[in-house]
């Protein structure tokens, strides 16, 4: 694999990342590539090791996920995953519609498949900025006028009303805080 260049964002410096793919060239890959982004990456092959590790109290900022693995699809580990860790941000990716939609409904953050450095790296630190207790970057830096807010919550009635079309290519907004799961 080639040698990625550097990039500089300040946000995701030293973010602990956990890569976990069933997929280990997959895992590989996208362990490299947040490495270009400051952040420290450890990878599992697993979400049933992910949530062994997170259950151990492992030391980590954020979670980066597939959603199709054998042992536990995505909707079922990112409820596992709130229910740990409340708060922790957790982004899946995926080349599914039907599976950026229901983690979307589920409260969780989903990219969609092929994405950008770029877009990543502008994702990650957006959810590293996100409030949050116990974090490190819970008040790490002002929040980016380039990226829509995060929706805090949802309309009591009626049901809500289908997310906006994303800003670029490859990014869902940011769930709101509540969940229908």
């Amino acid at each position: 694999m080639v040698n990625l260049p550097k990039r500089s964002h300040s946000i995701t410096k030293g973010a602990r990342v956990l890569v976990v793919d069933d997929d280990s060239d997959g895992a590989e890959a996208a362990g490299k590539l947040l490495e270009t982004f400051g952040c420290d990456v450890s990878l599992v092959v697993s979400a049933g090791e992910a949530l062994e590790r997170i259950e151990e109290g492992a030391n980590v900022d954020l979670v980066f996920s597939d959603v199709v693995m054998p042992d536990i699809d995505g909707l079922e580990f990112a409820e596992r995953l709130r229910e740990l860790r409340p708060g922790l941000p957790v982004i899946f990716c995926t080349g599914y519609t039907s599976a950026v939609e229901a983690l979307t409904d589920c409260g969780a953050m989903a990219l969609m498949k092929p994405y950008s450095a770029d877009v990543l790296e502008r994702v990650i630190a957006e959810r590293l900025q996100l409030p949050r207790t116990g974090s490190r970057y819970a008040s790490a830096a002002a929040p980016r006028s380039d990226l829509p807010p995060p929706r805090l919550s949802r309309p009591a009635s009626p049901p809500r009303p289908a997310p906006p079309a994303p800003l670029f290519p490859g990014y869902a907004p940011p769930p709101p805080a509540a969940s229908p799961c």
